[in-house]
């Protein structure tokens, strides 16, 4: 998967900042949860790949830290 810019995008998350690559993400500043939401694209194996197993996997590096909660969607309607 690689990361997306995508329309909607409003800041990006760690410009500048090696070793991490930038992220382009929408931040909605006027709901109290204050959600982010990113875009990755699939390479066309990636998508053959998750045509047959309908599995994705993701990791989060929590540094210790309780989780937060995550959605994932097809659609960014979903999500804004």
């Amino acid at each position: 998967m690689k990361i997306m810019e995508f329309k909607q995008q409003t800041d990006v998350i760690a410009k500048n900042q090696t070793p991490y690559l930038p992220l382009p993400v929408y931040i909605n500043r006027e709901d109290d949860w204050r959600p982010v939401t990113s875009c990755w694209g699939l390479s066309f194996i990636e998508r053959v790949k998750l045509l047959f197993t309908g599995r994705i996997y993701f990791q989060l590096c929590t540094f210790g830290n309780k989780i937060q909660p995550q959605k994932a969607s097809t659609k960014i309607s979903d999500l804004i």
